[in-house]
């Protein structure tokens, strides 16, 4: 009871210190990009949403409920989970000329292909928190969680400073 009175204050920090991390980063990217930055990035990661949700599925839950986990189906869940990933990605990708023509906007071609790294990237992460989360080890979870955001705000920061306009935004994300 102990420890998961703990781990639940962890969480809760790490999500508040996660937003406002986030919170800041977009007030300083707000000054530093322009709207139509914001706009490009909005018309790709809504679709993109919506494909990750969608190929994410119960993966962690597997993991996360299965009485008797063993290496090897934690292993089937992440390879599988790749391929799923890897297939998503090139149904965005192949998806991207639909998008670009109905916005009528041709960067959407490119951030289209930057942002679906982060199929892959979410694909080959969700086993290993799993485990993390089946062994209530919160604090490490949360760890991670506060310096990937410091990490992609603070590289989204330096990219939109150097002149890097929408890829800032992409990076962040990715």
């Amino acid at each position: 009871k102990r420890q998961a009175i703990r781990s639940a204050g962890a969480t809760i920090f790490a999500q508040g210190t996660n937003q406002l991390i986030q919170m800041v980063a977009t007030v300083i990217l707000a000054r530093i990009l322009s709207p139509d930055d914001f706009g490009l990035m909005a018309m790709v990661t809504t679709i993109s949403i919506l494909l990750m949700n969608f190929g994410a599925r119960g993966f962690t839950e597997a993991t996360l409920q299965d009485q008797q986990i063993t290496h090897a189906k934690v292993s089937n869940l992440f390879w599988l989970h790749i391929l799923i990933s890897l297939a998503l990605m090139a149904a965005f990708i192949s998806g991207a000329p639909l998008l670009s023509w109905f916005y009528k906007e041709p960067r959407l071609l490119m951030i289209a292909a930057g942002m679906s790294l982060t199929f892959f990237f979410y694909a080959s992460s969700t086993q290993h928190q799993a485990i993390l989360m089946r062994n209530m080890e919160f604090y490490k979870i949360t760890g991670i969680q506060i310096a990937a955001a410091i990490f992609s705000s603070g590289a989204a920061i330096v990219i939109a400073l150097v002149g890097g306009g929408y890829w800032s935004l992409v990076a962040r994300r990715v």
